[in-house]
């Protein structure tokens, strides 16, 4: 989880910057922030809190950091590749939200079989 998320996120953030569609892209980056911190925020109080019964595992600093981490990857990856995301600014289309549409329906498929059946990896 803690090599491959970082990647996911970091290419969600390079995609959707891309595609914000008004002239200011730091705008956009600060909207994305919103809400992948709104969503990581979200996911953690689902996933600990409603399904595990474990609020108490939740409010922790590394927690904090992990949301901080969230919130401030669109700006690092804005900083890191302003002039690829400049060059390949894209028009934003209704086909471009199939993928990743699908990706995250598969992943929230793959993530409830392992919880609903209790699979573990030792």
């Amino acid at each position: 989880m803690l090599t491959i998320n970082p990647l996911l996120w970091g290419f969600a953030s390079y995609n959707c910057i891309i595609r914000y569609p008004k002239q200011s892209v730091i705008s956009g980056v600060l909207l994305n922030s919103l809400i992948f911190v709104l969503e990581a925020i979200a996911s953690d109080l689902i996933f600990f809190v409603a399904i595990r019964n474990a609020a108490d595992k939740l409010m922790h600093v590394t927690t904090l950091y992990a949301w901080s981490f969230v919130m401030f990857l669109p700006l690092i990856i804005y900083f890191l590749f302003r002039k690829l995301i400049i060059r390949n600014k894209k028009q934003l289309v209704i086909s471009g939200f199939w993928k990743p549409l699908y990706i995250g329906i598969i992943s929230f498929a793959i993530i409830t079989i392992i919880i609903v059946f209790n699979i573990t990896f030792d």
